[in-house]
């Protein structure tokens, strides 16, 4: 695409502009649009209800001292730069690779290997606490996730089973969809507008 119409014009024909995609050699200034199935070469935007593209805002920088202990492993006592995105989305803690069979670091190139943070941000009022410079965000996982050392059979040659426990059966759960139930939950109700709520985020 040409910044002005007369850059692509190369002659005329019985008085009229003839225009060459090839002038955009000579041009300084130029710009190509390119457009296709796939994510990277399509533009999505968003609209308000006046037809104006709304701006959206860049992931919020943070600063997160680690706290010191073994379990921060080479990171305890250091300082680094978190990117808050909106709701369940914050990013920046250190990873390694892990095995899913022995829970063991290994290369990320294994078809096993599992990308896990380096540590947890301990859900604290003093050191779960991130901050921008001017405000301070208390840090909270909506998940998370327990992985044990991998221990010797060796070490389980002691343990006893217990012979006096009973286990569940299906015949004790209860259906809430069921009216019959004991735990129903009403009928369920018919959705007529978007949701208002997403996640714990208000949308409009």
């Amino acid at each position: 695409m040409f910044t002005q119409l007369a850059d692509a014009l190369c002659g005329s024909n019985n008085g009229v502009s003839v225009y060459c995609d090839y002038k955009v050699n000579d041009a300084d200034v130029y710009y190509m649009w390119e457009t296709g199935p796939n994510n990277w070469n399509q533009f999505a935007a968003v609209k308000d209800s006046s037809g104006n593209f709304l701006q959206f805002d860049a992931p919020l920088q943070l600063n997160y001292h680690v706290p010191t202990g073994v379990q921060y492993g080479q990171y305890a006592g250091k300082s680094i730069v978190l990117q808050y995105g909106g709701f369940g989305d914050l990013w920046g803690i250190p990873g390694q690779c892990v095995s899913a069979l022995t829970n063991q670091p290994e290369s990320c190139d294994q078809d096993n290997a599992r990308y896990v943070p380096e540590f947890v941000i301990p859900y604290d009022a003093t050191l779960g606490l991130a901050s921008d410079g001017t405000n301070s965000y208390l840090v909270k996982w909506l998940e998370r996730e327990i992985r044990f050392a991998r221990k010797d059979v060796s070490a389980c040659s002691n343990l006893t089973l217990p012979s006096n426990v009973t286990l569940p059966s299906a015949a004790n759960l209860n259906d809430p969809s069921n009216p019959n139930s004991s735990d129903y939950i009403g009928v369920k109700p018919t959705v007529t507008a978007a949701p208002r709520v997403i996640q714990g985020e208000v949308k409009y």
